[in-house]
């Protein structure tokens, strides 16, 4: 209950004992949250999430959660009931056991998974509880159909979900009955809760507790300021971004006459053969394009494969190298008017306007073609600093050949040269021969032309800017967001003891690898196991020893030599030989580091010395890629570890991807299932090297046999054995 000076004050005959305790909940639970946002920090900053800092981020979190719970079952203006006493003696037991998780690994690591089962169940208990509280203090009652099904559903619906917490296999799907027990429950629960609500909120008499001036004063303050703010922030992205045309100088100005007429007669031999170049790359683009547009719809593909993303690039790479040298030449001749001879003057004047129409006329193609290909502009987008590329390229190039301000200039200048007397003027000046004048006058109609047929909206393009300018703003901490957390979780392994696979057995499969050999990896007790797809989690790259990459013929690679330095550097005096992606991006491992695990799988691509050397370069120039949290193969600017082994093998391995959330992805069991369905066949691109399985009920791995692994395909996916 809220006083007029808008104090809390003591619900209707509640002790003051009580009150007290209501206050010291506050205090407790900001407290906890500003030592839980201190962790986070911490572990953000440090890059990781371990040991005791991990346990004491875990413990705020339960503390946290136990608290709204808590919170939820007895609200501060209401009577405490006996469905609220209940609802808190869950929580409080929840919290029991939560940190009885946390902080005592016999009791989470029992072979019952009785503590994970005590947990979840006091959890949807209190949960369901304090949901069922809601509903009756917004109305439902057993007197009325709609309160009896929606009370019904709702508690049949909680009592479902703490059922599932104590089947056998705690991991395992749901038993089809309790699918369709569950669903009947949940829309009764749904469909009645809205009703009930929806009729609580029209029927709630009107609040007339007046806030304090000292209040409202506040809230005007704090929305001027979310108001100026506002502004800033709109007219902070919708600012155009400055004309490469402003960025030079009119150096013509105070070039020589006779420095002029030469430079004027180069670059007119030049502006042919980027105007030249340019045609072919518009028709290269244009067939590219329809190419991978009926490959994609062909073969049911939602990505590129690594090679159409390369011939993407290096069209639009192309096209960058001829804009820029065009871009110069229009900024070099914009001071034409400040020549005074007449000649020269009509030259820099051409080659100026033809530069502008030819570098125009193949951005508006370019931005037309793949401007609303949600696919191709995202690749087009991609920063790929190995081919010099920053991030928003292709947007940069929208922006700009829409700007406004260009369009104008070069539509006024369109128009100027359009004029017959000025063409007979130009003519009459001798700027350049009839041949070459001919060639000038039919460039720049064809592009003047082309322009005012592609029509792109300058207005669409600056909305577009802004709309994607709010985008990256908002994208971009709730990304960092995505990262710590899933740093937190992959960094969590809830036991201590060793890895099943002893340093000895480390050293008894390191003469069994060959370079390109493709690794399965698994950690029991790690808590981002329960979050992947299939028993194994993770793949890695065999790269070898620096003599083996010299055997092959790379060590000389300029891919190789550009990351030679990180790959040599000895990991606690371990070689690397291992490359892979894991949450700190890619690195070069050594076998001790990477493979000293649960479970080990080794599997040899078919493939001759040549192609092996081939797949090694390609995966040393991903050397240093952030890890890809999105999980999306789309991009190659951050990579995942099996999108590690995809990309190195494009072209000579063929992995069926799988759609998993709405994303087409290679998990590390589809790289399994791919050597299981082609096991015992001639064409069979996979062969099998060897396998380090863990018996169950043992804390020692064995080397094991090819049907053992194919089995191990099959086995339930969960961070414990």
């Amino acid at each position: 209950m809220t006083s007029a000076t808008g104090q809390s004050s003591p619900a209707a005959g509640e002790p003051e004992g009580l009150a007290a305790l209501r206050r010291a909940y506050r205090q407790l639970f900001w407290g906890t949250a500003a030592a839980l946002l201190m962790l986070l920090l911490a572990g953000f900053g440090r890059g990781r999430f371990s040991g005791l800092h991990a346990q004491l981020v875990f413990s705020a979190v339960g503390i946290l959660v136990g608290l709204a719970l808590a919170r939820a079952s007895h609200p501060a203006d209401r009577p405490l009931t006996a469905m609220g006493r209940a609802a808190l003696l869950c929580v409080l037991a929840s919290q029991v056991f939560y940190q009885l998780l946390v902080w005592f690994e016999p009791w989470r690591l029992h072979p019952t998974n009785l503590g994970w089962r005590l947990w979840g169940a006091t959890v949807v208990a209190s949960v369901f509880l304090g949901l069922l509280q809601i509903l009756w203090r917004a109305g439902a009652r057993w007197e009325s159909k709609r309160g009896k099904a929606t009370l019904a559903g709702t508690g049949a619906l909680g009592a479902l979900l703490v059922v599932l917490m104590f089947r056998q296999k705690l991991m395992a799907p749901a038993p089809a009955w309790w699918n369709l027990a569950a669903t009947m429950a949940a829309l009764a629960a749904a469909a009645g809760s809205c009703g009930i609500v929806f009729s609580w909120l029209a029927a709630r008499p009107p609040h007339a507790t007046r806030w304090p001036r000292w209040a409202s004063l506040a809230s005007m303050a704090g929305l001027l300021a979310l108001l100026a703010g506002g502004g800033f922030y709109i007219g902070r992205v919708s600012v155009a971004p400055p004309s490469p045309f402003e960025l030079f100088p009119a150096a013509i100005i105070a070039m020589p006459h006779d420095q002029l007429a030469r430079q004027t007669a180069e670059d007119l031999d030049r502006l042919k053969i980027h105007a030249a170049e340019l045609e072919a790359l518009r028709a290269e683009a244009a067939s590219l394009h329809g190419q991978v547009v009926a490959a994609l719809r062909a073969e049911g593909r939602e990505v590129y494969t690594p090679r159409e993303d390369d011939r993407i690039r290096w069209c639009f790479i192309r096209y960058l190298a001829h804009r820029d040298a065009l871009t110069s030449m229009v900024a070099m001749y914009a001071g034409h008017k400040a020549v005074t001879d007449e000649r020269l003057r009509g030259r820099a004047y051409l080659l100026g306007l033809c530069a502008a129409a030819t570098a125009l006329e193949t951005g508006h193609e370019f931005v037309a073609r793949y401007r609303d290909d949600a696919r191709a502009r995202a690749k087009l987008n991609e920063a790929a600093p190995a081919w010099g590329l920053e991030a928003g390229m292709f947007d940069h190039v929208y922006y700009s050949v829409t700007s406004g301000g260009h369009l104008r200039w070069f539509l006024g200048l369109a128009d100027d040269f359009e004029r017959p007397e000025r063409r007979r003027a130009l003519r009459a000046a001798q700027a350049y021969s009839d041949e070459q004048m001919q060639w000038l006058e039919r460039r720049i109609d064809d592009a003047v032309r082309q322009v005012r047929q592609t029509g792109l909206n300058p207005w669409r393009a600056r909305f577009s800017r802004i709309v994607r300018r709010a985008q990256r703003d908002v994208y971009s901490p709730v990304y960092e967001a995505q990262i710590l957390m899933a740093t937190l979780v992959g960094d969590t392994r809830i036991s201590t003891r060793a890895p099943n696979i002893s340093e000895a057995q480390l050293e008894e499969l390191r003469p069994q690898l060959q370079p390109g050999d493709i690794l399965l990896e698994r950690r029991n007790w790690y808590l981002s196991n329960a979050f992947l797809p299939g028993f194994w989690p993770h793949a890695a790259l065999y790269v070898g020893t620096p003599e083996q990459l010299r055997a092959l013929g790379i060590d000389q690679a300029p891919e190789v030599r550009a990351h030679w330095e990180a790959y040599t550097a000895p990991e606690n005096g371990h070689p690397r030989v291992i490359v892979e992606a894991v949450s700190e991006g890619v690195v070069f491992s050594s076998l001790e580091h990477s493979l000293h695990a649960d479970y080990v799988a080794v599997l040899r691509p078919r493939l001759s010395r040549e192609q092996i050397a081939q797949a090694l370069r390609r995966a040393f120039t991903h050397h240093g890629k952030p890890y890809d949290f999105n999980f999306d193969f789309g991009t190659d600017d951050k990579v995942v570890c099996t999108e590690l082994v995809y990309r190195s093998y494009d072209g000579l391995l063929s992995f069926p991807m799988e759609r998993i959330l709405g994303k087409d992805t290679l998990p590390a069991l589809g790289i399994a299932r791919k050597f299981a369905s082609e096991r015992g066949q001639a064409s069979r691109t996979l062969d099998f090297v060897l396998f380090l399985d863990t018996p169950p009920g043992k804390s020692q791995a064995v080397f094991a046999t090819a049907e053992s692994f194919v089995e191990s395909i099959n086995r339930p996916k969960a961070f414990n054995e």
